[in-house]
C-alpha cells in the first residue's frame, strides 16, 4: 500500500517592509508644497491690524475727539469749523456748532471705539469711531453735518438730495473757510478743489450744486 504524500508548498515569507521612502512619495511631497507655494503667492495680504482705541471721548468738533489725553481726527470727513458760520433761510447760522452739538448728543456719555489708520500733519491720531455698530463717520456725513473727504460719497449725495445740515441751505467749503480764516488745514481733496481762477477772497458755496461769489 502506498503512503499519501502531501504536495510540497513553500513557507509563506511577508513582504519585506521599505525602509526607505518611495519616489512616489518624494513626488507627490513636491507637487503638494508646489501647489502651497503657488496658492500663498496669489492670496490677498492682509495690511496689519489696526490699533483700536475705546472709552468715553469729549467732542471737540463736527469731527474731532479727545479720548484720554488722544486726540482723534475722523478719517474721510470734514465738519464745519467751530467759528463758521452758514446760511440757512437766508440767515447766518453756526453751522459749526451746530455740527459739534449733534455729535456730543449722539455720543453722549458712551464709550466708542476708534481704529486708527495712521496719524495726519498736525500729530492726530486719523480713525474711523464707532457707537456700537453705527459708523460715527460716516453718519454725521449722512445727516448732512459734514462733507466727505473721499470716503464717503455716498452718505453725501444722500444728505444733499435730502437737503439735511448744512445742505439745507449755503455753506462753505470747510477747508476754503480754514484758509481764508489761516486756520489749520489739512490736505485737500480733489473733488472739493475750488475752481479755477477763484482766487483767496472767494466764497465757495454749495446748494445743489457747486456755486460761487467773487
Amino acid at each position: 500500500m502506498s503512503r499519501y504524500r502531501r504536495p510540497y508548498r513553500r513557507p509563506y515569507r511577508q513582504p519585506r517592509k521599505s525602509n526607505g521612502i518611495s519616489f512616489r512619495s518624494i513626488l507627490l511631497t513636491i507637487l503638494l508644497f508646489s501647489f502651497l507655494a503657488v496658492l500663498i503667492a496669489y492670496l490677498p495680504i492682509r495690511s496689519a491690524p489696526r490699533e483700536a482705541l475705546a472709552g468715553p471721548v469729549y467732542v471737540i468738533d463736527g469731527d474731532t475727539v479727545i479720548l484720554g489725553k488722544i486726540h482723534i481726527r475722523l478719517k474721510g470727513i470734514d465738519a464745519p469749523e467751530m467759528q463758521q458760520q452758514c446760511i440757512r433761510a437766508g440767515t447766518p447760522y453756526d453751522c459749526g456748532r451746530e455740527a459739534r452739538n449733534l455729535l456730543r448728543s449722539r455720543i453722549g456719555k458712551s464709550s466708542i471705539r476708534c481704529e486708527t489708520e495712521g496719524r495726519d500733519q498736525y500729530g492726530r491720531e486719523l480713525a474711523r469711531c464707532y457707537l456700537g455698530e453705527t459708523d460715527l463717520n460716516g453718519w454725521m456725513v449722512e445727516q448732512g453735518w459734514a462733507v466727505s473727504y473721499g470716503d464717503y460719497q455716498r452718505e453725501e449725495r444722500d444728505a444733499r438730495r435730502g437737503q439735511r445740515g448744512i445742505w439745507a441751505g449755503k455753506f462753505e467749503q470747510p477747508s476754503l473757510w480754514r484758509k481764508e480764516h489761516h486756520s489749520p488745514n489739512v490736505e485737500q481733496p480733489a473733488e472739493h478743489k475750488p475752481p479755477p481762477g477763484c482766487n483767496p477772497r472767494c466764497i465757495y458755496l454749495y446748494k445743489g450744486t457747486h456755486s460761487h461769489l467773487h
